[in-house]
C-alpha cells in the first residue's frame, strides 16, 4: 500500500477568490498558460481532469474520459504563509499569526546574538538577496554576519564564504533556531554567498531550519511503522517530524527521479514530494518555461500512473508561492488544482475549503481512523 503526495509549488488555477471587482492576479497560473499557449496539449493531465479543473468546461473534448477524482482546493487562512500550507496539507492547523518583528525588538536581537556568539549587521523588511550588494560590502568590512528579518516571521542569516564556512553558518542557524522557538519564528534561513563588490552571488547551499509543527498525519503514518519519505525540502519544512527518510532535490527532474526511486522500494508508506521549479519560474514570469515544466510533468505522471497498483494512491495539488498583487494590497486566496488517482475512482470533488482534507484522505487510505479535522474525499 503506497501513496504519493505531490505538491506543485507555484501551480494554481488562476482567478483568485476574494479579489476586489475588476482585479485579477498578476501571476502565472494554469489559466494564464492555457490562454497564452492555446495549442498546448497535456494528454495525461487532461485525462486526469486538469482541463475541467481550470476551465470548468465539461463539454470540451479535453474534458472527456476523465480517469481520476478532480477538483480544487484552498487554504483555510489567507494563504500568505507557504509553510503553513504544507502543515495544513499534513493536517496541522496553526491559527496563530506569526509575530510581528517590525521594528525588531532589541531583546530579541540580543538573544539571537548571544545564541550565535556574534554581533550582526541588521537589515529588515526583505531578504538579503534583494539588497545583496549593499549589505555584503558592509559585511566584508565589519566581518559580521548579516541578519535579515523578513515579513512572515522569517529570519535570514547570510555570510560570505570567505568569512564563514557553510558548516559554521549552519551551526549558527541551528543555535538561533532553538532561541527562535520561544518567539514562534517560522523559519531560520542560512544563506551563503560569494563574489566581490558589484558581483556578489547567492550560493546554492541555502538551508531552512523550520519551527516544528503540531502533530501531523505524517507522524501518525510513521507511528504505524510505515515509511514517510520526504523529497525536496519536505524534511526541513516539518523539522524532521514524522519523516523517516529524506532525499534532497533542487530541480523538478531531480525530484521526479527521486520519486521513481522511492516508489520502486518495497516499503509501504507515503512519498511526500515537492516540485520547486514552478515557484522559481513564477518569480521570473517566464510563461514558456512554465509550459515546458508542465509538459515534463504530463509525461512523467502518465508513466507513473500506468505503473500503479490498484490499491495505490496519488494525490497532486499546488500552492501559491507569492502574494497576488492587487490595488488593495497582497491577496493570497488562489485555488489550487486537486487530482486524486486511486483504482477506478473518478468524478468531481468540488472545491475543498481546506488542505486538511488531504490529511483526512491519507488517514482514510492508511486506515488510521478519522482525522480530527477535514473530510476525506476518497470513496
Amino acid at each position: 500500500m503506497k501513496a504519493l503526495l505531490l505538491m506543485l509549488d507555484g501551480v494554481v488555477c488562476g482567478g483568485a477568490a476574494c479579489l476586489p471587482d475588476g482585479e485579477s492576479p498578476r501571476i502565472l497560473s494554469l489559466a494564464s498558460i492555457f490562454q497564452s499557449h492555446p495549442t498546448l496539449a497535456f494528454p495525461d493531465l487532461f485525462q486526469l481532469g486538469l482541463w475541467k479543473i481550470v476551465t470548468g468546461d465539461v463539454f470540451d473534448p479535453r474534458s472527456q474520459g476523465t480517469q481520476a477524482l478532480w477538483g480544487r482546493i484552498r487554504s483555510l487562512g489567507s494563504g500568505a504563509d507557504p509553510l503553513a500550507i504544507l502543515w495544513e496539507i499534513a493536517g496541522a492547523i496553526d491559527a496563530r499569526e506569526p509575530p510581528s518583528l517590525d521594528p525588531i525588538p532589541e531583546p530579541f536581537v540580543a538573544e539571537l546574538e548571544k545564541a550565535a556568539g556574534t554581533e550582526f549587521i541588521r537589515i529588515s523588511g526583505g531578504s538579503v538577496g534583494a539588497i545583496l550588494d549593499e549589505c555584503a560590502r558592509e559585511h566584508l568590512r565589519a566581518g559580521k554576519p548579516i541578519l535579515s528579518i523578513a515579513p512572515g516571521s522569517v529570519i535570514e542569516i547570510a555570510a560570505h564564504s570567505s568569512t564563514l564556512l557553510q558548516m559554521e553558518l549552519y551551526r549558527m542557524c541551528r543555535a538561533i533556531r532553538r532561541c527562535a522557538d520561544r518567539w514562534r519564528i517560522r523559519k531560520v534561513i542560512a544563506q551563503p554567498f560569494m563574489g566581490s563588490a558589484g558581483a556578489f552571488v547567492l550560493l546554492p547551499g541555502r538551508r531552512e531550519f523550520c519551527l516544528c509543527p503540531p502533530r501531523t498525519v505524517l507522524n501518525a503514518i510513521a507511528d504505524r511503522g510505515l515509511a514517510v519519505h520526504g523529497i525536496g525540502s519536505i524534511r526541513e519544512s516539518f523539522a524532521g517530524s514524522g519523516i523517516t527518510r529524506s532525499t534532497p532535490s533542487e530541480t523538478n527532474p531531480e525530484a521526479l527521479d527521486a520519486i521513481d526511486a522511492a516508489w520502486s522500494d518495497a516499503d509501504d508508506g507515503l512519498v511526500f514530494a515537492e516540485l520547486p521549479a514552478f515557484a522559481q519560474i513564477v518569480q521570473s514570469s517566464d510563461a514558456d518555461e512554465y509550459a515546458r515544466e508542465l509538459l515534463r510533468l504530463d509525461g512523467w505522471i502518465g508513466r507513473h500512473w500506468r505503473k500503479m497498483e490498484t490499491d495505490d494512491l496519488v494525490i497532486v495539488t499546488g500552492r501559491c508561492p507569492a502574494p497576488v498583487a492587487t490595488q488593495a494590497g497582497p491577496v493570497r486566496r488562489e485555488e489550487a488544482p486537486l487530482i486524486a488517482i486511486r483504482g477506478e475512482e473518478k468524478g468531481p470533488l468540488g472545491t475543498r475549503s481546506s488542505y486538511v482534507d488531504v490529511a483526512a484522505s491519507l488517514a482514510h487510505f492508511f486506515r488510521l481512523g478519522a482525522w480530527p479535522a477535514g473530510q476525506s474525499f476518497l470513496r
